[in-house]
């Protein structure tokens, strides 16, 4: 009866997972033999999730999200699903807005973002590289990505998910890095170890090919929370902490979030940034172009 009462369970979680999160894999993504999980090139289409949201995507030919009037001196903007722009149309996107390419990847973190960097950027040749880095996602991907696991993704006709390990010990920590900052990890803390890792590793690639850089923390509501107590969540702290380790100068954005209801800026049922939150994201950073 418990096997039976377990397959059900599976069956109704597959076809949860089905409704709210429609298989992307072969439509918008596909799998790069090198970096994974990328947006696949020359995509168009709209992507419907019920009560989520409702969006126009294009891809051009390197698989980058589409930017009307890209600018000469081509800024590459490089992060997860909160880059790439889940939830918002091409144009709602805070790196359309600034002209810029966009390589973000729904559901990729710092392994990826590496990846990209040895990989795809010689053949882009931008003349600078924004990195994004996505309060808790890149902590927990990038402790996925040092244990070798594969990521959350559903396509259609398998579910790949993380360990059991990764789940209760990187998400626990992740928790108690929101929580304030007296959740700064300590130096031995794997998790803290694996991020470090990866941004010092995208650090020095850069550096190595002289290209004008920045990094920058994009927070989640769980971090504006915390900020607007006008305290400072572990998983920023952490980020500065790394900066300084990796020698590198760590940008934030949550002062563009400070005011407002947090439904304004962030879906909240999945945490992707709304097309409000992008444009203040834009108009943020135009001045540092």
């Amino acid at each position: 009866m418990t096997l039976i009462a377990f397959l059900l369970a599976l069956l109704l979680a597959e076809a949860v997972l089905r409704f709210y999160f429609p298989p992307l894999l072969g439509f918008q993504i596909e799998r790069d033999s090198r970096l994974g999980l990328v947006p696949k090139p020359h995509a168009i289409g709209k992507v419907i999730s019920p009560w989520l949201y409702s969006y126009r995507f294009s891809h051009d030919s390197s698989g980058l999200r589409s930017t009307e009037g890209k600018e000469k001196n081509r800024l590459l903007m490089l992060g997860d699903s909160m880059v790439y722009g889940v939830g918002v149309n091409d144009e709602e996107t805070f790196s359309s807005m600034l002209g810029a390419d966009n390589a973000g990847a729904p559901g990729r973190g710092p392994d990826y973002y590496l990846g990209f960097i040895e990989n795809r950027l010689p053949l882009l040749r931008p003349n600078k590289v924004w990195i994004f880095f996505t309060a808790y996602n890149d902590w927990l991907d990038s402790y996925r990505a040092s244990h070798h696991e594969d990521i959350l993704f559903f396509d259609s006709s398998r579910l790949l998910v993380l360990s059991e390990k990764t789940f209760r010990f990187a998400w626990g920590r992740i928790r108690q890095y929101q929580a304030s900052n007296a959740s700064l990890p300590n130096p031995g803390d794997e998790l803290y170890q694996a991020g470090k890792s990866y941004l010092c590793k995208i650090n020095e690639a850069l550096s190595m090919k002289e290209i004008d850089h920045k990094f920058f923390f994009l927070p989640g509501p769980e971090e504006m929370k915390i900020f607007r107590r006008g305290e400072k969540p572990g998983t920023w702290t952490a980020f500065e902490r790394a900066a300084q380790e990796c020698d590198f100068k760590p940008e934030g954005l949550a002062s563009v979030f400070m005011d407002g209801e947090l439904s304004e800026y962030f879906n909240l049922r999945d945490f992707h940034i709304t097309a409000r939150g992008n444009a203040l994201i834009a108009k943020a950073l135009e001045a540092q172009k």
